[in-house]
């Protein structure tokens, strides 16, 4: 039986789904879901600005109309509340028992303390390559990316619980606003940005609200009885510290572990 003769190619161009990269539709077309996820390579003007106004434009919405709807003593004693909360040493710790003896309730402060850290979070977790740019501070957020990747290739299985250690992260006290740091943090070992932002705002919700309950009590406490009150407080105080002390403990034992 004679071979086939193998047929030469048909005359004309060759068809769209030849041609490697022809095809009307990319392999991945870079949306905003990639872009809000912290994904800057192929954003546009729009989603570069949306990213660095948004995390500004938020609060001073809300304050703006908080102008127009309360007193403007406490308008002042609330955004004098949300720009100290954002430089050491105070934390939400101090920030909102300062708040409360102020006469704001729980869900006052819990919504301030949400609101500075989730566009601290957004600033942040959208900005990062754009922060690392500020002198001195750009430097400290590379030192803390690289430090964050090693840790994270060394022990695999701290990947899977990041989200949960980053509202841990953003609970405890004595630190600033919780946002700034754990986006670093979450940003710097490869987190998606919107993880970021959901784990600083669940954690500054749960820290926000029972820092405010055990605030609000100890100043009921001081008000029918001085000395009942500064008991209250002191137990408060030692607890917190034992437990910051006993948190500080374990991270050094894991630092000693991944070395």
């Amino acid at each position: 039986m004679a071979e086939e003769e193998e047929l030469p190619p048909p005359d004309g161009p060759p068809l769209d789904d030849e041609v490697e990269g022809t095809s009307d539709v990319p392999e991945h077309e870079h949306t905003w879901l990639d872009s809000l996820d912290g994904h800057e390579e192929g954003d546009t003007l729009g989603m570069s600005l949306f990213k660095l106004i948004i995390p500004f434009a938020i609060p001073a919405a809300i304050f703006t109309v908080l102008f127009y709807t309360m007193d403007y003593g406490k308008w002042l004693q609330l955004g004098g509340l949300a720009l100290g909360y954002l430089f050491p040493p105070f934390g939400k710790e101090s920030i909102i028992p300062i708040g409360i003896g102020f006469g704001f309730t729980v869900l006052q402060m819990t919504g301030l303390i949400f609101m500075v850290d989730v566009v601290c979070a957004m600033f942040i977790s959208w900005n990062l390559p754009l922060a690392k740019k500020i002198p001195l501070i750009g430097r400290l957020l590379i030192w803390l990316e690289e430090k964050g990747t090693k840790v994270m290739e060394e022990n695999p299985s701290l990947r899977a619980g990041a989200w949960f250690g980053l509202v841990g992260w953003v609970m405890i006290p004595f630190q600033g606003s919780g946002g700034i740091t754990a986006s670093i943090v979450g940003r710097s070992v490869g987190m998606r940005a919107t993880y970021v932002i959901s784990a600083v705002g669940v954690g500054a919700l749960i820290a926000g609200f029972v820092i405010g309950v055990v605030a609000s009590r100890g100043w009921a406490a001081i008000r029918e009885n001085l000395l009942l009150g500064i008991v209250y407080i002191l137990v408060v105080v030692l607890v917190t510290l034992v437990i910051y002390n006993l948190y500080k403990k374990r991270q050094m034992k894991l630092q000693e572990q991944t070395v």
